[in-house]
């Protein structure tokens, strides 16, 4: 069985996807990090696959807040790591058939590694407006700072870095973008899109084959998110126009991928 990689954008709504996908039968992890306050029903994250992310983007010299290029690099005792986790879930498969993936934000950032590790890996992308996502950056911070969870200064780079959460938007998707295996392995929805978010499971199915049970169409909370588009608002007026190009390869890829669910 070919595994499920859910990779988009913080803030995007790849948690809400996760659960519906985790609650349908895809097996996520058995160590999964906890709610809060902003992702109350939790963020079906792996502990295992976000520390090996945290340490190639340290090793890197980098971390989640990415907003320039960087050449990746992963020693090989951590590609011994991944290749352990890699069987290690497909043994759990041979013995139960239960399918498997992962989601990790992180991911968008360093998709080509697993790739090279799973390359028939299926792709969900869920991807969300810039705008949305960086005013839930900036609530998310604001809220962690006030009630002093976390460093402070982590919650602070949102105001004292110019434009920091569109630059990370912008840097995460042209790396995941790039990243892209044959279209028959990605699939790519916007989370505004409440129709093609609700049906995601029977949609993967359609497209993967994995075997989930699509009456967990209805696990997503429809007051998660919201629709609300303000205006990209930035110190460099330049970002405007590449953030915007960006949002319109992920709408067109969005649009593919659901012509060929019609057409299957």
């Amino acid at each position: 069985m070919n595994p499920l990689i859910v990779a988009g954008f913080h803030r995007s709504g790849t948690s809400a996807i996760a659960r519906s996908l985790h609650l349908a039968g895809l097996f996520l992890g058995d160590d999964l990090l906890g709610s809060e306050p902003s992702n109350p029903y939790g963020h079906f994250e792996d502990n295992e696959v976000i520390s090996i992310h945290q340490e190639i983007l340290e090793l890197s010299g980098t971390d989640w807040k990415s907003r320039e290029p960087f050449d990746t690099y992963v020693p090989g005792r951590i590609w011994d790591s991944m290749r352990q986790f890699v069987a290690s879930r497909n043994a759990r498969h041979e013995s139960t058939g239960e399918p498997w993936g992962f989601k990790d934000p992180r991911v968008c950032l360093l998709l080509p590694i697993w790739l090279h590790l799973v390359p028939e890996a299926e792709i969900l992308i869920v991807f969300r407006n810039p705008s949305e996502c960086v005013r839930s950056l900036h609530m998310r911070h604001s809220r962690q700072l006030a009630a002093q969870r976390g460093p402070g200064l982590v919650h602070r780079d949102f105001w004292s870095i110019t434009d920091l959460g569109v630059r990370m938007w912008i840097n995460y998707h042209r790396v995941l973008l790039s990243s892209l295996p044959d279209q028959a392995h990605v699939h790519a929805v916007d989370f505004s899109d409440r129709a093609a978010v609700g049906g995601i499971v029977s949609t993967v199915n359609d497209r993967w084959d994995l075997g989930l049970d699509p009456a967990h169409e209805t696990a997503l909370d429809p007051s998660l998110g919201g629709s609300r588009v303000d205006p990209i608002r930035v110190i460099d007026a330049t970002l405007i126009a590449e953030a915007t190009s960006i949002w319109r390869q992920l709408q067109a890829l969005a649009s593919s991928s659901a012509e060929l669910v019609a057409s299957a």
